[in-house]
């Protein structure tokens, strides 16, 4: 998409369907970013183009700036970061010595409204929860889910057990933050919401899904009832159709939606809230262990007979009894829990421990 440049500090770019909001990078000349996380140049004729960006070895965003457009060189590299280009650019808060934090811990989510300023020692506990795996992988919390159009609400024992009620995993894990996000509205399988909490629920007054984002607008009538909730304000833009916003008066896209919605809609009322929704990983940090993986989910075991002596050894994986017994894992897997000898007095089968901490061997 290609849009004239007027030099001015501030463009809102509107059409039918997407409304852009760029911004001049401070900084810099002729180079400008929107809020949902894109780097824009300009070329002789002034016209706007994307720039291609590209992964580092950490998982953020690159983009290379021509050297004789950056301007202060103690703000911005010609390397740089996507996302702090973005939070320069539109995110308040910033000093000297303050870095960005991703509030979602997604890298890759260079949304405006994503990003945030913190000191370092901030961000370095926030990275480092993300060793938190070793709690949040072997340790089990309570998880609820409800169901948006009926109500109905679950209480599970560990996530294991939410994954095999909505069937989302059998054979393998899937990232918490993927499940867990901090986006307001976000749904499995288009009708379970998930939540820590049982009585904290983004969809407590509808029924059908939303888009999800980061802020939770409400809409009510003159009573003072809730007609309507969403949570995100291009939605809001499209449901309400509130078409040039930027003529309406307001210092910035969101007073200028309100502005515009009230003109339209003098029965109804809207509150605009864009807290951010707590991280999960905090969430974890406060909640009681009920106990571990280890002994909530049922494991599979080989047990190994002697037909002779009827004497039993058990062994927790196809390795172990390969490494102990010396015979092939996939002899082993022909003979499982088949009436097949091995050495003519051996018979292997397969039983399952329930919570059971660990798996030791008998001889």
């Amino acid at each position: 998409m290609y849009v004239p440049i007027n030099y001015k500090d501030e463009l809102n770019l509107v059409s039918d369907v997407v409304i852009l909001d760029i911004k001049k990078i401070p900084g810099t000349i002729g180079y400008y970013a929107s809020r949902c996380g894109k780097i824009f140049g300009t070329d002789k004729q002034d016209i706007l183009y994307e720039l291609k960006t590209y992964p580092n070895n950490n998982g953020y965003f690159n983009v290379t700036l021509r050297s004789t457009r950056v301007t202060d060189k103690d703000l911005i590299n010609r390397r740089a970061m996507v996302h702090r280009l973005i939070a320069i650019t539109f995110v308040e808060g910033y000093k000297k010595g303050l870095v960005v934090d991703h509030i979602d811990r997604n890298n890759q989510n260079n949304h405006a409204d994503n990003l945030r300023w913190v000191t370092s020692s901030v961000n370095n506990q926030r990275a480092a929860r993300n060793t938190y795996n070793k709690r949040m992988q072997n340790h089990a919390f309570k998880c609820y889910c409800r169901n948006i159009r009926t109500g109905e609400i679950i209480e599970f024992n560990s996530r294991s057990e939410y994954f095999s009620f909505l069937k989302l995993a059998t054979n393998k894990t899937i990232p918490d933050r993927l499940i867990f996000k901090t986006q307001r509205g976000s749904l499995v399988n288009n009708e379970w919401e998930v939540s820590f909490y049982k009585d904290k629920w983004d969809y407590d007054f509808i029924s059908e899904p939303r888009r999800p984002g980061f802020c939770r607008i409400e809409i009510k009538d003159r009573n003072g009832n809730i007609v309507d909730v969403l949570f995100n304000k291009i939605e809001l833009y499209q449901k309400y159709k509130l078409w040039n916003p930027h003529l309406q008066p307001g210092n910035n896209l969101v007073e200028k939606y309100i502005s515009k919605f009230n003109e339209l809609y003098k029965d109804l009322t809207i509150s605009y809230d864009d807290t951010p929704k707590e991280d999960y990983r905090d969430i974890i940090a406060k909640l009681p262990v009920i106990g571990t993986y280890r002994n909530l989910v049922d494991k599979e075991i080989i047990v190994m007979r002697n037909v002779e002596t009827n004497e039993i050894a058990t062994f927790k994986s196809a390795r172990e009894t390969s490494r102990e017994i010396g015979i092939c894992r996939k002899q082993l897997q022909e003979i499982l829990g088949k009436n097949h000898l091995y050495k003519k007095k051996y018979l292997f089968t397969k039983e399952t421990v329930c919570h059971r901490s660990r798996n030791t061997r008998n001889k």
